[in-house]
């Protein structure tokens, strides 16, 4: 995925494969991989690998006897999460992109909300398997992105037409996987706020911090507001029929109401600059 901060990829080091890729053509592949091994890059795709591998854990033990497994494996693909978007940031912060003296203006910052937001599953919501498919379709691109430009191309062989398969698949499917990120982030939002309404517990803790981070995406991305819209225009033409009691309809503008005035005043300004506009 590749156009929201949320999907940017840290700079290569000066010793990274992408800058001396042509000077490293006398080197043998395993000198190679140990140079791309010692880069702030490298680290930051195995992250994403290992999103990929315990989320997979994850799920192939969802019903599994082995509790312990399922609930490390949630555990470590959120600490491999936070480990990707710990990089990001560093990387943003030493070249000084990421300025900290301005704390409001951090909230603009996609990667500053998504890790905040993976802290909070990690450590303080209870689990809820559906807020793991947003990472698991960022950590997707992101792997491939760094396979095509950093991996295959360092390889013994001509990689040309696996590269440009996952150019066409990235280019095909990466709007589409962001627009499916936000009906997901905002229906995980509906699960918290549901359970919340039935005292589960730690469910009234969770939507406070999910409710806040909902309304940063929505302050700063365009596809979570646009999918909160095609929502509202659908249910207003299916409770526009004669036969939904007035009720049900005054219920349903009472709500929408209270969400307008919620998104209403933005946390954070949106503006041009926002990568995903």
């Amino acid at each position: 995925m590749a156009s929201e901060e949320t999907n940017s990829t840290p700079k290569a080091s000066s010793s990274g494969a992408n800058s001396t890729s042509t000077q490293n053509d006398g080197l043998t592949l395993k000198e190679k991989l140990l140079i791309l091994a010692n880069t702030m890059q490298f680290a930051w795709f195995i992250g994403h690998v290992s999103t990929l591998v315990f989320g997979l854990v994850y799920f192939l033990t969802y019903r599994s006897t082995n509790s312990k497994l399922n609930y490390s494996s949630y555990k470590l693909m959120y600490l491999s999460i936070i480990e990707s978007f710990g990089i990001i940031l560093y990387q943003s912060y030493k070249s000084k992109n990421l300025k900290i003296d301005k704390p409001l203006e951090l909230l603009k910052n996609d990667n500053i909300q998504y890790i905040s937001i993976a802290i909070c599953l990690f450590a303080f919501i209870p689990i809820i398997t559906i807020s793991s498919f947003p990472f698991l379709l960022f950590s997707t691109f992101h792997s491939l992105t760094y396979l095509k430009s950093s991996l295959l191309p360092i390889l013994p062989f001509n990689s040309n037409n696996i590269c440009n398969k996952i150019t066409n698949f990235i280019k095909k499917y990466n709007v589409i996987s962001m627009q499916y990120s936000s009906v997901i982030e905002l229906l995980t939002f509906i699960y918290i706020l549901v359970s919340g309404l039935f005292w589960r517990k730690g469910y009234w803790i969770s939507t406070i911090f999910y409710g806040l981070f909902i309304k940063l995406r929505f302050d700063t991305s365009k596809y979570t507001r646009d999918t909160l819209k095609i929502w509202e225009v659908n249910l207003d033409g299916l409770l526009s029929s004669t036969s939904i009691p007035p009720q049900i309809k005054q219920g349903w503008f009472s709500f929408k109401t209270l969400l307008k005035n919620y998104f209403s005043t933005p946390l954070v300004q949106s503006n041009a600059a926002n990568k995903d506009e």
